[in-house]
């Protein structure tokens, strides 16, 4: 697969954006890191963490569609669908898809290091996964250009 899959995600979170939701949840800035969460071996659809948001798009004719959109709290919670977050998600916008049992190539971009973490996390090892650091080329450590590729995933 070489990096093609790698190259394709970086394209996705750098498409324009398009929000098809009536209104949508402004996130806080209290860390500096943003998380991507593909299906594995997906390319056309993430969820994207900034800080206490979350966000799901799809991508279609060159187009990252925001389908769904929620807050995240500190508060405990028993929710499934979304197993890798902790907390409760609250201020829920749009239609969630179904991918509570889906294996996930996940990345965690750390500007402040130039560092991105990554790994494939499923719902039975995602509390224990540990995350993979690389550093990202300095000519292309731009926020949005840290999709990297995972060996495990080929």
């Amino acid at each position: 697969m070489s990096d093609e899959l790698s190259v394709a995600r970086n394209a996705a979170i750098n498409l324009p954006r398009v929000s098809l939701l009536p209104k949508i949840n402004t996130p806080t800035y209290e860390t500096s890191s943003i998380q991507y969460y593909f299906p594995k071996k997906v390319h056309d659809q993430f969820f994207e963490k900034n800080n206490n948001a979350i966000s799901y798009f799809e991508i279609s004719d060159d187009i990252a569609y925001l389908k769904w959109q929620g807050l995240i709290t500190k508060k405990a919670s028993t929710q499934k669908q979304l197993y890798f977050i902790y907390g409760t998600i609250t201020n829920e916008i749009g239609t969630l898809p179904s991918v509570k049992d889906s294996t996930f190539a996940a990345f965690r971009w750390m500007p402040h290091i130039g560092s991105t973490g990554y790994s494939l996390i499923h719902k039975d090892n995602w509390n224990d996964v540990v995350f993979k650091e690389t550093e990202v080329d300095s000519n292309n450590a731009k926020p949005n250009y840290i999709i990297v590729q995972i060996p495990e995933e080929e």
